[in-house]
């Protein structure tokens, strides 16, 4: 009988003990919550936003802690860290990846390879390449205080941006990484200069060629992309009107047919885009004058329609020079011609920097307001 008691208030008592362990390993690890990496002679550098809970700002909120390491790897940098603060991660509550230019332009197969494999990491975790290091964006200060890991959310919805119609994560890189019919993209991030500051600002797209970054796409050559792969639910479009001047249109919907076919060895992409807008404003006063208002809206469409596709036209041309298929033709053509699919794939990148491209733009302006 004595035996049992001693027994039962031994496991009493480690019930408590174990909380406590529990709570005591949480608090000892590495909470991350964001990510900054670069890649300089030939050695990784990384620094991570950590979420401290002793420190708390006016407003009661948490305050980042910026850690840094370096390393011959992102895992040995990472664990670099581990023996110097005797501390392991959490990866679970991340929720973004910065890469850096350079990193980006030697290659990140194994960085995503890391972010796969390790059990904590989140599929769905934003990324943003860098237009410069990626350590820079993760130490500005923004009204004086240090970037959170939730404003880089955020930054990627911008006039004619919009993170979660475009997909910029993890999930969406890898999968078109491995897929072998296609090339990520990711939206890209740019300190930019107001003042005597600058601050982190979404600018586009970064282009891929299967891992490594080839180029940065700005506004118009996103919009473009956007058009064709993605629907566009807003972006503002400055227009010079034959006859009528400057008018200012809102885009405010799109949708694309993309056919993929091969004459021959050669790849041939024809593209119709339809979209809808608005008029945002008109600079000239003549139109209500004149009565003009049919003529003006008919003007307008077809300079909104041969804007569009001039910019369509100049971005399929970049991308098949830098061999780069974001707008997944070799998907396409591998879904209706897999014989043709077959014939080129082994030489698919020089198809694509020869293949061809047909667009056709129809656009739909109505009023908004009372601009006429």
């Amino acid at each position: 009988m004595k035996r049992i008691f001693i027994i039962s208030f031994a496991i009493f008592f480690s019930c408590f003990f174990t909380g406590c362990e529990a709570q005591r390993q949480l608090r000892d690890r590495l909470i991350v919550q964001g990510i900054g990496i670069d890649f300089e002679n030939e050695i990784y550098n990384v620094v991570l936003n950590i979420f401290d809970a002793d420190s708390t700002s006016t407003q009661e909120e948490t305050k980042p802690k910026l850690v840094e390491s370096s390393g011959k790897s992102l895992f040995d940098a990472l664990s670099n860290i581990v023996l110097q603060t005797g501390e392991t991660f959490l990866y679970s509550q991340n929720s973004v990846v910065l890469l850096g230019q350079s990193v980006a332009e030697n290659g990140v197969n194994n960085i995503m390879d890391f972010f796969v494999k390790h059990r904590e990491f989140r599929p769905d975790v934003t990324m943003f390449t860098v237009k410069g290091r990626a350590s820079e964006i993760m130490k500005t200060k923004i009204d004086e205080k240090s970037v959170q890991a939730s404003d880089f959310k955020d930054m990627g919805n911008t006039e004619f941006l919009d993170s979660e119609v475009i997909g910029s994560n993890i999930l969406k890189f890898v999968s078109s990484l491995k897929n072998e019919t296609s090339d990520p993209t990711t939206l890209f991030i740019e300190l930019e200069k107001k003042g005597e500051i600058s601050i982190p600002k979404c600018k586009g797209l970064a282009l891929y060629r299967k891992d490594k970054l080839v180029s940065f796409l700005e506004k118009d050559e996103t919009l473009a992309v956007m058009l064709l792969v993605f629907k566009v639910k807003e972006a503002v479009q400055c227009l010079q009107v034959p006859q009528v001047g400057d008018v200012t249109v809102n885009i405010t919907n799109s949708s694309s047919v993309i056919d993929v076919k091969l004459d021959g060895l050669k790849l041939i992409c024809d593209a119709k885009i339809n979209v809808n807008a608005d008029i945002y404003e008109i600079g000239s006063t003549e139109i209500s004058k004149n009565n003009n208002v049919g003529e003006f809206f008919k003007r307008t469409e077809l300079e909104l329609a041969n804007t569009l596709r001039d910019l369509i036209l100049v971005s399929f041309q970049e991308t098949f020079n830098l061999k780069s298929d974001v707008v997944c033709l070799g998907k396409r053509l591998l879904q209706r011609d897999i014989a043709g699919f077959n014939k080129i794939v082994g030489d698919f990148e020089n198809v694509l920097s020869n293949a061809q491209a047909n667009v056709n733009v129809s656009a739909t302006v109505r009023r908004s307001g009372k601009e006429i």
